[in-house]
């Protein structure tokens, strides 16, 4: 029943915070289809990366597009036993030898069903990213996103659907409910 994931970088979409003719080290920028229907079909290779790898770097950047999936975030949340919808995260990190990843929640909501949500602040989600995508669905609603950087992040540009629902490989620890 999951959805395979599918993503697009592309330096060219107008009006985009990540839209650029050139990458940070002065290559030509390309688009790349990344992922298709969950496989990887295409690695970004920086210059310095490529000297290591002794491989040619490419200029594959840009927003990242993600095609809309079939569900819908109100359904999730009425038919489901029980949702954890995580609103807002601390930075994102990722283990990319393992493809594990962990975030402290800033605000979240606890839905079960037959019971007002319930909010929740703080505690640590983590996962595994071959289980969250072997079988996650994506909603159909979508949503752009332009964060222009400043001194703590860089500029990130995202279309794509505005929720993610991810059936297994999650673990939260610490959460406090009010």
């Amino acid at each position: 029943d999951g959805e395979a994931l599918t993503l697009t970088l592309d330096p060219f979409q107008p009006a985009m915070a990540e839209s650029t003719p050139f990458t940070s080290e002065g290559l030509s920028a390309e688009r790349g289809l990344v992922i298709e229907d969950g496989v990887v079909r295409k690695q970004l290779v920086s210059a310095r990366m490529g000297q290591y790898l002794g491989r040619p770097a490419n200029g594959i950047c840009g927003n990242m597009l993600v095609p809309l999936g079939r569900g819908d975030k109100a359904d999730w949340l009425a038919t489901l036993p029980e949702v954890l919808e995580i609103r807002t995260f601390s930075s994102l990190l990722i283990n990319p030898r393992t493809l594990t990843w962990s975030s402290e929640i800033k605000l979240g909501r606890r839905h079960r069903a037959g019971h007002p949500p319930v909010t929740i602040k703080g505690g640590v989600v983590s996962g595994s990213l071959r289980q969250n995508l072997r079988d996650c669905a994506f909603s159909r609603r979508r949503i752009v996103r332009n964060d222009l950087p400043d001194g703590w992040k860089p500029a990130r540009g995202y279309d794509g659907p505005d929720a993610l629902l991810i059936r297994a490989g999650i673990q939260v620890a610490g959460a406090e409910e009010k």
